[in-house]
């Protein structure tokens, strides 16, 4: 038994090389309580699927022919993470060595997902969140379709990852076994929603345009001239920049620029300890020598910001370390400078320019370098808030006053306004009409002109 699954192992990982044509892929494993190896369908190795036609062929069957059908989906999950994770799977790899058993390596998304798939084959779909797996039992009369969502490894650490995975693999194992006791013929299929974001990051390089669309090369594409990079991505830390600039005694260097050396991108972190990124200009850049800007983020209850920005390396021969704190200039008016990254879980942050400035002190030396750091049109998305979206930037919390110029613009406006109906209102209160009027009945009446 122990062979088989070593064996399966070495096979996907001989056949995963060949998944070239598809980076952003998930895998799909169906397999049935009962022995169906006859009606298997052909899949050959290193196969890659569309997600529409992998449902109709194998999932499909499963729903309309099977009295009970359990589909265990993951957030994010690639081929490569079987072999990475396989200590994590040792419930997965049984039914591997004792089940008949189809595996679709690269299933490519398409426009509907997996849930819509099922709900319009299905007529009754049953819905289990990752909260909710260990309380879950089977009854009578329930769905023929049940959902269950797995617990997300999204945003998670390697070992994080790790622990996720094989946390999931036992509760399908419980479940399954819970489900063998009561039903004699059910499928069982495993995908997930969205492939790997390191396997994603490994295989494909994304850039994105002027206008934040995002155009993505594979990495086996011919690179014709030189590339400017503007996004930096480490699985943990999203950032779009168009001009990162660093400014002593008023001299301005644009590292945003197609001149080699390329950057190198690092840091990451966790959900408990907030995240970091870190990009480096390595070798001689101008008068800079492996010139690094080191960002880090924080995590607070409903909310993500950076704590500081760190630059250093080597500049005119001379090695040097700068701490830019985040959030200096506070002002409920909209400033001139913003120095303060700050967005809500869940969303990105951008800025069409951020300012960080060392503070100074008294005691200060007159001939004390004074050093600025200037990032221009930025887009930041962290995945240490628990979102895990990294192919894509959120909607965008822009670095705004409370009170922006447009703001006070309107209340002044609207004041006015207000104002001039206040008086034409208390104008049209103070009309008076005359107290006597003359009787056509009566005597007229006539007004004794007073004497001087």
């Amino acid at each position: 038994m122990a062979n088989l699954g070593q064996g399966f192992v070495l096979l996907l990982s001989v056949c995963f090389h060949f998944i070239q044509s598809s980076p952003l892929s998930v895998p799909l494993i169906t397999w049935s309580s009962i022995d169906t190896k006859g009606d298997l369908p052909s899949v050959t190795a290193g196969q890659t699927m569309k997600l529409s036609t992998a449902f109709k062929t194998l999932v499909e069957p499963l729903i309309k022919n099977k009295p009970l059908s359990l589909v265990f989906l993951q957030d994010e999950l690639s081929a490569d993470d079987l072999t990475k994770y396989a200590s994590s799977y040792p419930h997965l790899q049984r039914i591997f060595q004792t089940k008949p058993y189809t595996l679709v390596p690269s299933v490519t998304k398409e426009k509907s997902s997996i849930d819509k798939l099922i709900s319009n084959t299905a007529s009754e779909v049953e819905y289990v969140d990752s909260g909710s797996l260990s309380d879950w039992k089977r009854k009578d009369g329930d769905a023929k379709v049940v959902v269950f969502h797995l617990e997300p490894v999204s945003g998670s650490t390697n070992e994080g990852k790790r622990a996720i995975l094989k946390s999931n693999d036992l509760a399908m194992h419980r479940i399954v076994k819970a489900v063998g006791e009561k039903e004699k013929d059910f499928g069982v299929v495993y995908t997930a929603e969205d492939a790997s974001q390191l396997i994603a990051n490994i295989l494909l390089e994304e850039n994105v345009n002027d206008d934040n669309g995002m155009v993505s090369r594979h990495l086996l594409q011919a690179n014709t001239g030189n590339h400017t990079q503007r996004l930096f991505n480490n699985s943990c830390v999203m950032v779009h920049v168009n001009s990162i600039q660093h400014v002593i005694n008023g001299t301005t260097t644009e590292f945003i620029t197609s001149a080699l050396p390329a950057w190198k991108t690092g840091g990451c972190g966790s959900n408990n300890l907030g995240c970091s990124i870190s990009m480096e200009r390595p070798g001689v850049f101008g008068n800079y020598t492996n010139a690094t800007l080191l960002i880090e983020f924080k995590n607070k209850t409903a909310n993500w910001y950076c704590s500081s920005l760190h630059f250093s390396g080597v500049h005119g021969g001379v090695s040097f370390t700068e701490t830019y704190p985040c959030g200096v200039t506070e002002s409920v008016i909209e400033s001139p400078v913003n120095d303060r990254i700050d967005a809500p879980m869940g969303m990105s942050f951008a800025c069409h320019k951020l300012t960080f400035t060392i503070p100074t002190t008294k005691n200060e030396s007159k001939d004390k370098q004074h050093t600025t750091l200037i990032l221009n049109d930025i887009q930041i998305q962290t995945a240490c808030d628990g979102s895990g979206v990294m192919r894509s930037f959120n909607s965008a919390y822009h670095c705004v006053g409370f009170f922006t110029i447009e703001i006070w613009t309107g209340i002044f406006v609207t004041l006015v306004l207000m104002f001039g109906l206040y008086v034409g209102i208390m104008m049209m209160m103070a009309i008076q009409v005359q107290d006597r009027l003359d009787d056509p009945k009566g005597k007229t009446i006539s007004m004794t002109p007073a004497s001087e």
